[in-house]
């Protein structure tokens, strides 16, 4: 891969976290004080991490571009669509059904050996009860009210 490709790729992604973060910022003006604190710290850390790759990308010397980069785009790509997916659905599925069907697609896609069906069924055991634990530690607890 040439340095210029390279270097194109790490703008593009940086430029991807600092928008997206910036978005969801712009999206938290709706939510109490105790709701937004998850999103708020979520976006400042992609708009922090977008600003390390596109420092990055501007310092970077043509030695430093690694002469073999493997990077799984596809799955990615994936994960970033479950995420986008899960923030758009919340409203219309509710936070449990939501979560619980992205935390099984995220295990699914995350991992690179095909899951069997008794692996399928063991994460979404653990993830309804990990996003019911949650729900509840939201909802109950530090009293944040869940789509």
């Amino acid at each position: 891969m040439s340095r210029m490709t390279a270097q194109w790729r790490l703008i593009l992604v940086a430029m991807l976290g600092i928008g997206l973060g910036t978005l969801a910022i712009l999206q938290t003006s709706h939510m109490s004080e105790l709701g937004r604190v998850f999103p708020m710290t979520a976006s400042l850390i992609a708009i922090a991490a977008g600003l390390g790759v596109l420092l990055q990308a501007l310092l970077r010397s043509s030695s430093g571009v690694p002469a073999t980069e493997h990077v799984d785009y596809l799955r990615a790509a994936l994960l970033g669509a479950v995420l986008l997916i899960w923030a758009a659905s919340l409203q219309r599925l509710g936070f449990e059904l939501t979560s619980g069907i992205a935390v099984v697609l995220i295990a699914m896609i995350a991992r690179r050996d095909p899951m069997s069906v008794s692996s399928i069924v063991l994460h979404a055991f653990a993830g309804v009860l990990l996003v019911l634990g949650f729900a509840f530690l939201l909802s109950e607890v530090l009293n944040v009210r869940l789509p």
